[in-house]
């Protein structure tokens, strides 16, 4: 074994250390704020809930905490993730792939919290209160519906929910980068192995979001509709330019 490979291997194993500390620290001390991160979770629908849910098992307060903690802290540790890969990769880059890359994360990051802060503020306080609208405690008819709240069952649906904009976020990202922004060559390569994306798009979407069926359809649909949007425009812009040359 060479000493670059063995440089290599030791510096990899020195960053991968770092961060494993850094998730343990999170996650101990977000754990010791669990209730403090779950009430910024339910401010936009406290209106709605008012603070009120119930628990219909012993353990479930603690799964709860437990996951809350999780994604928080997996959350907070993807800068340091990104940071880590980038100074990793960085001295075997040339100057303009260092700016292409550097474009291509702080786009990611930027979408990622706008995307995280719509769907939590805007999106999902919406789609509660269009559904508390099926509640019927005043209704003349003989059957009342009432409305109580699992705390489980609203951070499944909320954590579900990030998942799937963290997902859909880094496709779009990734494809409008590539396919907007790289050279033509890039393209047609990317073109040639589509069938590789989807493979790797389907791969992201059963780990990452869930193993819902609706919901890795709901997926599916939205990234591959637009990747073949996306082709499809840049194959009529290079077919007009080619007509503009004659």
């Amino acid at each position: 074994m060479s000493d670059t490979l063995k440089y290599i291997i030791f510096e990899l194993t020195i960053r991968v250390k770092y961060l494993i500390l850094q998730f343990i620290l999170l996650f101990c001390i977000i754990f010791c704020y669990c209730e403090e991160f779950l009430y910024i979770l339910l401010t936009p629908t406290l209106n709605f809930f008012l603070p009120n849910f119930i628990f219909t098992h012993l353990f479930e307060i603690m799964k709860v905490y437990y996951e809350l903690t999780l994604f928080f802290s997996s959350m907070f540790l993807l800068p340091s993730v990104l940071i880590q890969i980038w100074f990793f990769f960085i001295p075997g880059l040339y100057i303009f792939e260092v700016q292409k890359w550097s474009k291509f994360i702080s786009l990611f990051l930027l979408f990622q919290i706008l995307s995280f802060f719509i769907f939590w503020y805007f999106i999902f306080p919406l789609v509660c209160k269009f559904l508390l609208t099926y509640e019927q405690t005043n209704s003349q008819f003989f059957i009342k519906f009432f409305f109580e709240g699992r705390i489980q069952e609203y951070l499944d649906v909320l954590l579900k929910g990030f998942r799937f904009i963290f997902v859909l976020t880094l496709i779009y990202i990734f494809i409008l980068y590539f396919f907007l922004l790289f050279t033509l060559n890039t393209f047609f390569l990317l073109l040639q192995f589509r069938k590789y994306v989807y493979i790797f798009v389907l791969f992201l979407i059963v780990n990452l979001i869930s193993y819902d069926l609706f919901s890795m359809i709901c997926a599916m649909f939205c990234i591959f509709f637009f990747l073949e949007l996306v082709i499809y425009l840049n194959v009529m812009h290079l077919i007009i330019r080619q007509k503009s040359n004659y």
